[in-house]
């Protein structure tokens, strides 16, 4: 036996208890689009790090090139032309390598650039039509 206020009406507990829900369903959206975010990002930082790792194989290469380098490769060619046009040779092949690297290094970093905006421009665009308009208020009828 209780006084009549201590009771709570049976439609407030089932209130309570759907906003609970979808405040745990909100949070739980918000923590998946957080991870496929990550996920999406990490995927770009990748490709920028194979990006990278060509560059330095072009800096590799290009070093090369200017040194004109390979001692043994250069007394090779010595033997079967003159030197200086030996020394010339080494040094196009070691510049078209460098030059290739480099290509792919740029295509490959355009490319992770290209679709790091993508997927930033597609969650904005989830974001924006998500997000509820707020809708005009109403006349006040007692004014």
């Amino acid at each position: 036996m209780g006084t009549p206020g201590d009771e709570a009406s049976p439609g407030a507990g089932r209130v309570s208890d759907a906003a609970s829900r979808l405040g745990q369903d909100v949070a739980e959206l918000v923590r998946r689009e957080v991870r496929a975010m990550r996920h999406d990002f990490m995927a770009g930082l990748r490709r920028f790090g194979a990006g990278g790792a060509l560059f330095a194989g072009a800096g590799v290469c290009g070093l090369l090139a200017l040194c004109s380098a390979h001692e043994t490769a250069l007394r090779g060619l010595e033997a079967v032309m003159p030197r200086v046009r030996a020394a010339a040779v080494l040094t196009g092949v070691y510049g078209c390598g460098a030059a290739a690297l480099a290509l792919a290094a740029c295509n490959r970093m355009n490319a992770a650039a290209d679709a790091t905006a993508d997927t930033l421009g597609k969650e904005a665009e989830k974001l924006d039509s998500a997000s509820p308009t707020p809708e005009p208020e109403a006349p006040d009828p007692g004014a």
